[in-house]
């Protein structure tokens, strides 16, 4: 969405998949503004059977830490999609200490809940190796996923995770592997 050529391709993709009438579903990922045209070629496109998802990409960061991303707009986009009937996943890493706070992260949570079927949190994912020689502030969890890689988390922002899972359970909120599992699993009762 930070193109025009980007739009364009995107576009001419589906279109193409469209008349393929292909049915897995679409995804795709921004954090930028859907442009009125690109939304209405989108809802026209779900009208013809293709099967859309949008995931969008809001962290709660503001605007001079997140440069170039305005976060009115990645809102607003929650809300413009939701109206057309797509269907929209909330992706974030909230693993700074400006986004992993329980108090931007409830404003985080609370806005995409309204509009998103569900939030994906994800740690900063590093392969073992790097990972391995990081030296971390001890207010970080480590963990060994199945895949090779490292997983890294602000320990209040698992904590706080489970907080608001616990507030509002019927908003799904999926995350990475997280090692050990049963020690996330006692923060969520």
């Amino acid at each position: 969405m930070a193109t025009a050529e980007n739009r364009k391709f995107l576009l001419e993709m589906l279109q193409y998949c469209a008349r393929q009438e292909l049915k897995n579903p679409i995804c795709f990922v921004t954090k930028c503004h859907i442009p009125n045209e690109v939304l209405t070629e989108l809802s026209l496109l779900k009208s013809r059977g293709l099967n859309i998802i949008v995931y969008i990409s809001y962290s709660g960061l503001c605007e001079n830490l997140e440069r170039g991303i305005n976060r009115t707009h990645v809102r607003q986009n929650f809300r413009r999609i939701a109206d057309v009937g797509i269907p929209l996943i909330h992706y974030w890493r909230p693993i700074i200490a400006e986004n992993a706070t329980l108090e931007i992260m409830r404003e985080v949570h609370d806005y995409v809940s309204r509009y998103a079927e569900c939030s994906v949190a994800t740690g900063l994912k590093l392969p073992i190796d790097i990972a391995g020689n990081i030296a971390e502030p001890p207010e970080f969890v480590h963990s060994i996923s199945s895949t090779k890689t490292d997983s890294v988390w602000p320990k209040a922002a698992l904590q706080n995770i489970a907080t608001l899972f616990r507030q509002k359970p019927e908003f799904p909120v999926f995350f990475t592997t997280i090692a050990p599992y049963h020690s996330f699993c006692e923060l969520m009762i």
